[in-house]
């Protein structure tokens, strides 16, 4: 497997949790994973949620190929960055109907939120 170049890797490392359009589907890349060199992106198809795996070089392609700009918007922008809180030794975060939580780590409360607004993006009425 050829390694990636540092800035390569930062730059698609960067593409967590942004939205993107791949076959005219609303898609959220989930993770990216420059090491095994695969990204995970989460839509929704015939009413199902589908979690499915693209390379690295497939993710820059779709990252290239979206021509309108203001469908690859970062999570951020829903108000992510400030959703995520620690008490103690747990970590949560916050939505408009309360605080989803306690999770283990940042890095899996971060990860939960990521599913969240996938979910909810793809099916806005609250469960």
């Amino acid at each position: 497997m050829t390694q990636l170049h540092p800035n390569a890797a930062a730059l698609l490392k960067r593409a967590e949790g942004r939205l993107i359009t791949i076959d005219g589907r609303l898609s959220l890349v989930l993770d990216v994973d420059t090491e095994a060199q695969i990204a995970r992106i989460s839509r929704r198809e015939n009413d199902q949620q589908q979690v499915l795996e693209f390379t690295l070089a497939q993710l820059a392609a779709h990252l290239a190929e979206d021509s309108d700009p203001g469908t690859v918007e970062p999570v951020s922008d829903f108000g992510a960055e400030d959703r995520v809180t620690r008490r103690g030794d747990q970590w949560f975060f916050k939505t408009r109907d309360g605080r989803e939580g306690p999770f283990r780590s940042e890095t899996e409360a971060r990860a939960a939120l990521r599913s969240f607004v996938s979910e909810r993006l793809q099916d806005p009425s609250p469960a």
